[in-house]
């Protein structure tokens, strides 16, 4: 086969591949929009005494192993960034090969706050809702995620929340935060389109 046709030849493949490309897109900007899941663990675990949360094992799993398998089984979640401090970035991915969903693992900031928007810049230019969520609780449900991500998508901002437990106190032994029943909790976790972020940071 001669240079030219060659030459010709892998065009046309790239040509084929940039329309596959497009149309696997726009097939997935119909179904749902693009949700990138910015998952924090950057905490200093010093409510624990030294013990590191994330790592703590959960029925024969980390911690955070759980909090990031709700969101890799989700389907209206297309991709997950990890956001941990910068001593636990080595150990941390070293769990990620079992999780495909999972596109880096980023260094976070100072502050919770900073850490989120570490992940945020860290997440793919495709993307149209973020999930924020703490590393730290791995109970979520692929359904709460899942409504999560709907509500997200038809009001550009959603938290999922629930009743409070009956208990006088939150776990304060100074009574410092007072559950009363019948209130509804916002959990440090909630979706919202990039423009939206503001109001994501006022629910977490």
């Amino acid at each position: 086969m001669s240079a030219g046709r060659k030459a010709g030849g892998q065009l046309a493949l790239k040509k084929v591949r940039s329309v596959c490309e497009k149309a696997v897109s726009l097939r997935r900007s119909l179904s749902h929009p693009y949700c990138a899941a910015v998952i924090v663990a950057a905490g200093s675990a010093s409510r624990m005494e030294g013990t590191d949360k994330i790592f703590t094992l959960l029925d024969r799993l980390p911690v955070i192993c759980r909090t990031v398998e709700a969101f890799q089984k989700c389907s209206l979640i297309d991709e997950i960034v990890l956001v941990t401090r910068p001593e636990k970035l080595e150990r941390l991915s070293r769990l990620c090969p079992a999780y495909p969903k999972v596109r880096m693992v980023v260094p976070g900031g100072e502050t919770r706050l900073g850490s989120v928007l570490a992940g945020l810049r860290a997440v793919s230019v495709q993307t149209q809702l973020v999930a924020v969520q703490d590393g730290a609780r791995p109970l979520v449900s692929e359904k709460v995620i899942s409504a999560a991500v709907v509500q997200a998508g038809r009001c550009g901002a959603a938290a999922p929340g629930g009743p409070c437990g009956r208990g006088p106190t939150d776990g304060h032994s100074d009574g410092g935060t007072v559950s009363l029943p019948g209130e509804t909790r916002l959990p440090e976790s909630g979706i919202s389109a990039p423009s939206g972020l503001g109001q994501v940071f006022a629910a977490v």
